[in-house]
């Protein structure tokens, strides 16, 4: 009796060693996976925004640099327009995706009808920051004695810009949280070498306008939309996305 009690403990040790050891090895394994996954998501976003901010930073030189005065004053205007419509048209709506994801089904069907009462919220906040910010711009217009059929085709193309990134910048978002960090870097990726492509082809073709320089812009929006939706067929591994 005693053999077998000592070989039964001797046993019972065995196993419940043999099970520690592969849960060490199974919590190392997970531990690094998790390491190595946030490390590259980290150098990635590290990357695009490192682009991101370097083509914008080299258009904005070249414009400065070729632009006469004047195209670069309704340039500048332009942007203060698109800044504030930009910011007017979301207020927090896109980043309200992340609580209806955390708190639904986290998927995109399950969160589609918030999605598309998000994107008509944002065009009815479009219309009113356009109007509010063509009001502002037509004084402006008048007190710096500017040409209006130039200012009005520039804030033409700032509301195009606008309401062409609207849908992208949603998806992105979703994107994000469905776990496609690197395809929404790329999206975000071809609107900047997009507009950095314009400003190199003000430099070639001597077209030293603001119009030319808010259609890179436009051009830019419409790259990072078409790159949006040739990403809309990739399978997504539900497993690999972002907590909120």
């Amino acid at each position: 009796m005693i053999v077998t009690y000592n070989y039964e403990a001797f046993m019972m040790g065995t196993i419940t060693g043999e099970q520690k050891r592969v849960t060490s090895q199974f919590m190392s394994l997970a531990v690094s996976d998790w390491f190595a996954r946030w490390s590259r998501l980290s150098v990635e976003f590290g990357l695009s925004q490192a682009l991101g901010q370097s083509a914008a930073l080299i258009s904005g030189l070249i414009y400065v640099r070729l632009m006469p005065v004047d195209q670069y004053a309704l340039y500048a205007m332009s942007l203060t327009s698109l800044t504030f419509i930009s910011t007017g048209s979301d207020l927090g709506l896109t980043s309200s995706l992340n609580y209806f994801w955390r708190e639904g089904s986290r998927d995109r069907c399950g969160i589609e009808p918030i999605t598309t009462a998000v994107q008509r919220l944002r065009w009815s906040l479009l219309v009113l920051a356009s109007f509010v910010s063509g009001a502002l711009l037509l004084k402006a217009t008048r007190e710096q004695n500017l040409s209006m059929i130039s200012v009005v085709a520039c804030f033409g193309l700032v509301v195009a810009i606008v309401s062409a990134r609207l849908r992208p910048t949603l998806d992105i978002q979703l994107m994000r949280l469905e776990g496609m960090q690197r395809e929404s870097y790329y999206c975000e990726a071809a609107g900047s070498i997009t507009r950095l492509l314009v400003a190199v082809a003000m430099i070639v073709t001597g077209i030293t306008t603001a119009l030319f320089g808010l259609a890179g812009g436009l051009l830019g929006s419409l790259s990072m939309l078409a790159a949006v939706r040739g990403f809309a067929g990739t399978p997504r591994n539900k497993l690999q996305s972002v907590e909120s």
